[in-house]
Order: C-alpha cells, then structure tokens, then sequence
C-alpha cells in the first residue's frame, strides 16, 4: 500500500503539477522506473551496515568484531517473546545461558534476573517481571548509532570557545550535561537557583 508521499506524487504527475511546478512527461521518457521492493531492501541494507555498528561505516569490519556483533544480537534476542521457539517452557537452556553472558555484559548479578526470565517465559511474554526489567531497561538504552557521540562533541565545540577555554573538566562535564540531557530553556525555572544563590552570600 502506498504511502502519504507516494500518494502525493502519484497525485501529481497525473495532475501534471507538482507545488506549482508543471510536470513535462515528454522529459521522463526512457527513464527507468524505481523497483520500490528492490530500493526499500536497499535502504535496509544500508541502514543495517551503518546503524548498532562496532566499527566506522567507513572501514570494514573484522571478522572477530563481526562475531561479536552476532553474538550480542543474539543475546539480545531473547528478550523478545516474539523470536521465542514455538512452545518454549521454562527451564530454556539456551536462553538462560544467553541471558547469563548478556547480565554480564551489562554487569548484572544473574541470580535474580534469571528468575525473572523464568516468570517471562512462564507467562508466555505477556508481561516483563520486575526482576527482569534492568536489563531489559540497559539493552534499551544502547545507542544504535554513535550520533550522540558526534552531537556531544559538537555541544563540546560550541561550549569551549575561545574565550571559555579555560573551563575546568567539572564545570564543563555540568555544562554539557544540562545542554545533552536537560530540559529546553522555556522549561527551567531559574529563580530557585537564583534564591539559593543569593542568600549563601555567594559573590559574583
């Protein structure tokens, strides 16, 4: 089923206009037609190679580290009931014995998210136990991508100028926090701060 935007120009090149500009058929004549299924397998294709990637999209990567890559993924697998075998009970071997390298991964004492993972499967994944929620909670939050390494250097450029270079590390750490993680400016309300500021007697 076609989207919103392949409505659109399917819309207008039978109208002849597109945002007010006139369409000319006789220029689209022996042009060669996008195979939709093909380009969309392409974007996937692209977006695999270059998204969750343990090296730069630019260099490839080593068998060893494509390994790894596989390895995690298949860890992570697990935790979703939908690539579950078909009629799986608890205790799953295989499963249990993904989960234990991936809490140690992650750092998590196996113990009681094992229990966890048996209540998940008991429950045929209908809800996530409460035991099992922090690792779940630390594959979630796995960047896929390094775009907030390249947004927090970018913060960094823009917070050191030339004439704050002389930051200390834990100032600008603050710095870079508020201005990654914290709320838009319309949102922060200064005069607690402000108050708590003035009546320490501190000095400008």
């Amino acid at each position: 089923m076609p989207g919103k935007h392949l409505k659109e120009i399917k819309e207008s090149l039978e109208k002849g206009n597109f945002n007010g500009v006139t369409i000319n058929p006789e220029s689209t004549k022996g042009q060669v037609r996008i195979n939709l299924p093909q380009f969309y397998q392409s974007l996937v294709d692209n977006l695999r190679s270059r998204l969750f990637a343990l090296t730069a999209s630019n260099r490839p990567a080593a068998s060893s580290q494509s390994g790894e890559f596989e390895t995690l993924v298949s860890e992570i697998d697990i935790l979703n009931s939908q690539r579950w075998p078909i009629n799986v009970d608890s205790p799953w071997f295989e499963g249990e014995v993904k989960l234990e390298q991936l809490c140690k991964k992650f750092c998590f004492s196996y113990a009681s998210i094992g229990e966890g993972f048996r209540d998940y499967i008991d429950n045929g994944g209908a809800e996530i136990p409460e035991n099992l929620k922090p690792v779940v909670t630390a594959v979630n939050s796995v960047p896929v991508t390094s775009d907030d390494c390249e947004r927090g250097y970018s913060t960094m450029n823009l917070v050191i100028s030339p004439i704050r270079s002389g930051l200390r590390i834990e100032h600008l750490s603050s710095l870079l926090f508020i201005s990654l993680i914290g709320p838009p400016v319309h949102l922060w309300d200064p005069l607690p701060y402000v108050t708590k500021w003035l009546t320490t007697h501190c000095s400008a």
